[in-house]
């Protein structure tokens, strides 16, 4: 009688062949989102969506185009551009903020850019918004005739004046353009379901190919990379080879109860099935726990598809006392 022992990996073995499953995937994953990334990209209502929000930003007044033709805040563009002249770059950022305000007061309520404007005010007058020079400390801006306008002491430099409207822009302007300007909210949500859809299709492509196509590829041990690599297989309940039916089931757990809903739980599922084949008796993860389904060394051993391939004669030489009658 012809006897076949197994024994589970070792855990470094299985940790590794894990780990390179794990980056596998993430690579695929990356690979999938850039390529849906750029087929979404050139579809018609997603370029005629972004030509849309492109031109709000720039009649914002908030955004230019850069020497590379993208469209980027001020902010940004200054914050790159260390060539211009201190007192040039203070010009333009007022400049931008003076149109944003135009903007708002043209395509927004009059109320709230009188709002917009009360506030701005009140930043410019803080108590605390000071220039310190030998020991003494200038207002960047004072109330004059009920009007508040810049302090025109010289030993105040443009760069404190800019690092104001910075501030301005990037903590105040930037957050009214996103939050109160109907068509660009409803233009962004578009476009972060989109980038949301990448993401999924992306995952959802990654894992099919790395966690089953590739088993389906090497069926007889139902192997990742990883595991092929470390040899290490997959035997269900009878260590026998697990059927086609039963590794989709498998994958369909692994893909739905554990990637996917990690997702949305913080990856509590993963974890959990992770520390399962730490801590159970039989060293299985979620997945296979629920199927019956054990991980198995193969570095001196191979899987078999049933019990009659192991009895099964290698050669003519096994057989003996054969004669026909």
């Amino acid at each position: 009688m012809k006897e076949i022992e197994y024994y589970r990996p070792k855990f470094t073995r299985k940790f590794a062949a894990a780990f390179m499953d794990a980056f596998v995937f993430a690579m695929f994953s990356l690979l999938f989102v850039v390529v849906s990334k750029a087929i979404g990209d050139v579809t018609p209502t997603y370029k005629s969506n972004s030509k849309e929000l492109d031109e709000i930003k720039l009649d914002s007044g908030l955004f230019f185009k850069d020497q590379d033709g993208l469209v980027r805040d001020v902010v940004t563009i200054y914050n790159l551009d260390t060539t211009t002249n201190s007192s040039v770059v203070e010009k333009e950022v007022v400049k931008s903020i003076n149109n944003f305000f135009t903007y708002v007061d043209n395509s927004l309520s009059h109320e709230l850019y009188e709002s917009i404007i009360l506030e701005f005010n009140e930043l410019r007058l803080d108590d605390e918004l000071i220039y310190s020079y030998e020991g003494n400390a200038y207002k960047l801006f004072i109330l004059e005739n009920d009007e508040v306008i810049k302090n025109n002491q010289t030993v105040i430099p443009s760069k404190a004046y800019i690092s104001f409207y910075k501030n301005y822009i990037d903590n105040y302007a930037l957050g009214y353009f996103h939050s109160k300007i109907e068509r660009v909210i409803d233009l962004e949500k578009y476009f972060s379901y989109v980038m949301a859809g990448e993401v999924v299709v992306g995952v959802l492509f990654a894992a099919i190919i790395n966690y089953y196509v590739f088993p389906l590829i090497f069926r007889r041990n139902r192997s990742t990379l990883g595991r092929l690599t470390y040899k290490i297989g997959l035997v269900n309940k009878d260590v026998l080879h697990v059927s086609f039916k039963q590794f989709t089931l498998r994958f369909l757990i692994i893909f739905f109860l554990e990637i996917a809903l990690s997702f949305v739980t913080f990856g509590i599922p993963l974890i959990f099935s992770f520390t399962m084949s730490l801590v159970t008796k039989k060293k299985q993860y979620f997945h296979d726990y629920l199927l019956g389904i054990e991980e198995v060394d193969l570095q001196d051993n191979k899987v078999f598809y049933s019990k009659d391939e192991v009895v099964k004669p290698a050669s003519k030489d096994d057989i003996h006392n054969f004669s026909l009658k």
